[in-house]
């Protein structure tokens, strides 16, 4: 787990009341990552983000 902002977690609602619950990560070992990460969309100015799942569930 790595801080952002001060906080390991963080709760967002998106424009469409959509509410988001993020964890930041430096590593998720038994994940898999899908595409290349991005700084669109992002909600935290000057950082990259992309989807990861559970390598179990995938």
């Amino acid at each position: 787990m790595i801080e952002v902002n001060g906080s390991h977690r963080h709760v967002f609602a998106n424009p469409y009341g959509k509410i988001f619950e993020i964890g930041c990560f430096a590593m998720a070992p038994g994940c898999i990552s899908h595409g290349a990460p991005t700084t669109e969309c992002t909600w935290f100015a000057g950082c990259s983000w992309r989807f990861s799942l559970c390598a179990s569930c995938f």
